[in-house]
Order: structure tokens, then sequence, then C-alpha cells
């Protein structure tokens, strides 16, 4: 059986059967493959449906933190149709990151490097309190007093205070008691401080004592020390040091103190002679 074609061709139509009478198979093609979905394409789509697409998820109900989000029927059929699965797993947050442990230092053989010197500090020591009358009925006492005090010197290292150079953090520092000694002996060198000195202050002074008035002498000690900085290191060639930690310190260098008179009371007259003592 025979067509007609374009352009006055002809084609040939083959009959169903074949010669021999027997049906031929059609050859078994394969499907089209689905089309590339993209974000544009798929947003698309989805407002083609009348769906508004959205990137935020439905939060899940307070009673059960743990529940997925509710997924619409339409679109999850929608996703369906397109040879898509629809999940409702939630991606895990990622896993934080652990707390790194912290690295140990030692401090054997470390030495003092070198020091800062910060500035001088003033620290309260104590309180010296005395009392003096004068039982004259009309004449001022002037009373000459002899101000003194005397503090052993030496460094003091704030041991406390010990930490890694520059605040390194997540440095725990060990060893330091090995070489505390050692330390001192160096900081003592450096300022000059010998076993057993002392810091004195020895000054005459005088106070008023009005006509039958007892007074009180009021002394407040203070102490004038520099304040620095040692770093601690160890040698990491003839020329250089590696500095691991740093520690603050202390040295003496003289005693204050400021003075005051208060009045106590006025001593009652007395008949007869009159008595003049000091009460200290």
């Amino acid at each position: 059986m025979t067509a007609a074609g374009f352009g006055g061709g002809r084609q040939v139509v083959k009959d169903k059967k074949s010669s021999g009478g027997k049906k031929t198979t059609p050859p078994v093609s394969n499907p089209p493959l689905a089309p590339l979905v993209t974000p544009e394409s798929f947003g698309a789509l989805l407002r083609s449906r009348g769906i508004t697409p959205s990137l935020q998820q439905t939060p899940p109900p307070a009673s059960n933190p743990a529940a997925a989000p509710a997924v619409n029927p339409e679109f999850r059929a929608l996703l369906r149709n397109r040879g898509i699965t629809p999940s409702l797993q939630q991606t895990p947050p990622p896993a934080k990151n652990a707390p790194m442990p912290a690295r140990r230092v030692s401090l054997a053989g470390c030495h003092v490097t070198e020091v800062r010197e910060i500035g001088e500090i003033e620290r309260f020591l104590s309180e010296e309190r005395k009392t003096y009358e004068n039982n004259s009925k009309s004449a001022t006492v002037t009373k000459e007093l002899s101000v003194s005090n005397s503090i052993v010197r030496t460094v003091t290292i704030e041991t406390s205070e010990l930490k890694g150079h520059n605040a390194q953090a997540g440095v725990t520092l060990f060893g330091f008691a090995q070489i505390q000694g050692t330390l001192q002996q160096q900081l003592n060198q450096r300022y000059s401080v010998a076993t057993q000195s002392s810091v004195s202050i020895s000054e005459k002074t005088s106070i008023q004592i009005p006509p039958a008035t007892v007074i009180e002498h009021v002394i407040r000690w203070k102490l004038i020390s520099l304040n620095g900085l040692a770093f601690l290191g160890k040698l990491a060639s003839p020329a250089s040091s590696l500095i691991l930690a740093e520690v603050p310190y202390q040295v003496p260098l003289r005693l204050t103190y400021t003075d005051a008179v208060n009045d106590v009371e006025k001593i009652p007259k007395i008949s007869g002679h009159s008595r003049n003592t000091d009460r200290e």
C-alpha cells in the first residue's frame, strides 16, 4: 500500500504482518529524561499552581520540639509528579567544636630574662594612737615627740598573679615552685636587697597641748614600693630567650606617715596643787 507524500515523492508503508505471518516487536525506547529543575523554574511552577514558595519552615509545636515541620499535601504530590521524593527529615545542625584541652607549659629551668618597672605604689601599713594631757589651767604645753618605724626589706613575688606571657589563653603553667627561690635571688641581686636588710624612718615632731586638755596623737604608717613585672623564660639561643610567663613583684623603697591631733576631753578643775603627767 502506497500513499502520496510531500514534493511528489512516494512513501512505502509496510504491512503489520511480515511475509512469514509473524508480528514484529517494535523497538523499546528509553523514557525521556526528566528536565533539570532549577530554583527559578520550580518557583514559577509553584506559582502557576497557586502556591507561594517560602524558604521559612513551619516551626514544630511547643509540646513536641522534635516534630518535623508540616508539608502541604498538594506540594508533596507536585514533587512526586516531577520525580522528586519529599523527605521530612531535617538536616542535623553541625556539631559544635569541642573545647580544646589546656596546653601545659613547664617552667622548670626558667629564670628572669627581663623586668619592666611599672611605677611606685602606696600601701597602708598600720596605725598608732597615743594620748597626752596638759593639767595646766592656763599654759599651753609644747611636747617633742620621736616618730620612728622599721620593716624588713625584701622583694615580694605575687605568685597568685602568675600567668602566661601576653595573656595566652588555654595555657596551664606548672613547676613554678621549683624555680621560685632562684627568681627571688635574681630579683634581690638586681635591687641590692641583702638578707636582714630593713627600711627605717626616725624623725622628731612636736605637738601643742592646750590648757586642761587631753589630746590624742594619731600616726598612720604607709609603705612606698616599686611595682614591676618579671618575665620568665628559657634561653632559645646565646643571644635570645623564649619568654613563657610573667609575674608581678614589689620592692620596698621607703616608709612615710601622716599624723593628726584630736581633742579627747577637757580635764575638770582640781582643787589644791596641779599635776602634770603624760600618758603614753
